[in-house]
């Protein structure tokens, strides 16, 4: 048995990647064009070698055929919209040989869709009303999902809709029974469970059945040591139990052997950037990028005063403010004691703000003094 996303190639632990990489999809700049991606997040390889890409901000899945130069739309890109033809920022993906058919992370929606795979139009709704970010699927066929805001792993047997907790779910945190917004997993031969636990900086190994979890990459806290994970993102186990980690926000790709302390950089590590030898935040939103230029914040400070006052948030608005507040104020490192002492009570006023009136009362009439200081506060990110 070889677990889904994983190898049946014992790879040697001194084993050398090449230096410089090559693109196998997109590559062309963000655009909604067959040659581009816009924010592409969880990949699936299949047995042919062709590539299915969750398009992120296109509301497509995306396929490339090896050696391919441009892209074919196999799920979405009707629009984002919560109709049965439609997607909404799908953030991951795997491919169900049972029933040749997709299973996506449709994450705008807050549901998981079944997608035939040979000329799907439609999809078909499986669970909904999760907040689901990674997912992978067992030999048996049970589907496993990543819930970010409930802060843990659920496990559905075919046909099931309600689950079982199979890692965390005893609040957001760092114990070792707890995780953080976890993002993606891996299922071992075994039946164990590897979870990128976000938050906590870190790969967290559930043994079958088990209540507590075992740290096995990371968990020395956010930072660029080689003891150190910086938001893990998609993770990947061989044959021999070595974690393989995109490190968000190192641009790295960390290996990690079984029972080590450190991992070592196989694949990026030259900091952000589109070299061959470089990554730029693997397996993330790279809002911050558009937030760069300064024709970019003039248009965002169009985009701010051209929306409506009285317009109230939807919930995707509103899991972003939190994200972003959660960032904030866990990596104070990253702004200056100026911009942080204005910017932290005002993340705290909005939080308010949600928490008291609910989203639908709160208007961008409320949030647009806040919106103008958040682009002193990514102005003041250091790893750009």
């Amino acid at each position: 048995f070889v677990p889904l996303r994983g190898t049946a190639v014992d790879i040697d632990l001194n084993a050398i990647w090449q230096e410089n990489g090559t693109t196998v999809a997109g590559g062309n700049g963000w655009g909604n064009q067959s040659n581009q991606l816009y924010q592409p997040w969880g990949l699936f390889l299949d047995d042919s070698e062709t590539i299915y890409v969750a398009d992120s901000q296109n509301h497509r899945i995306m396929a490339w055929t090896s050696d391919a130069t441009s892209g074919e739309v196999v799920a979405g890109e009707n629009g984002r919209g919560n109709g049965s033809h439609q997607l909404s920022y799908p953030r991951d993906l795997v491919v169900d040989k049972v029933t040749d058919s997709f299973i996506i992370a449709d994450f705008g929606n807050k549901r998981v869709v079944w997608w035939p795979r040979q000329n799907g139009t439609h999809g078909e709704t499986i669970l909904s009303e999760i907040d689901c970010l990674g997912l992978t699927m067992d030999e048996n066929g049970s589907l496993y999902v990543a819930q970010y805001e409930k802060h843990e792993v659920r496990q559905y047997r075919r046909g099931e809709s309600n689950g079982t907790k199979v890692a965390g779910g005893n609040g957001g945190g760092s114990r070792t029974d707890q995780l953080n917004g976890p993002r993606y997993i891996f299922v071992y031969r075994d039946g164990s469970l590897y979870v990128s636990d976000w938050g906590n900086h870190r790969v967290m190994k559930w043994a079958e059945g088990a209540t507590h979890g075992t740290v096995v990459a990371g968990g020395q806290g956010y930072g660029s040591n080689l003891t150190e994970l910086s938001y893990a993102h998609g993770v990947v186990v061989d044959q021999l139990a070595t974690v393989y980690v995109a490190d968000q926000l190192n641009h790295r790709i960390m290996r990690w052997p079984k029972g080590n302390t450190q991992g070592n950089a196989i694949i990026g590590g030259n900091g952000r950037g589109g070299q061959p030898n470089q990554l730029h935040e693997p397996a993330v939103n790279a809002l911050h990028e558009t937030l760069s230029s300064e024709k970019n914040q003039t248009d965002i400070n169009y985009l701010i005063d051209s929306i409506p006052e009285a317009e109230t948030l939807d919930w995707l608005l509103v899991l972003g403010l939190q994200e972003f507040a959660m960032f904030a104020m866990n990596n104070p490192e990253i702004l200056s004691p100026d911009v942080f002492d204005v910017t932290i009570p005002d993340l705290l006023r909005i939080r308010d703000l949600l928490a008291t009136n609910g989203t639908t009362a709160v208007t961008w009439r409320d949030l647009k003094p806040y919106a103008r200081k958040a682009l002193a506060f990514f102005d003041t990110w250091q790893y750009h």
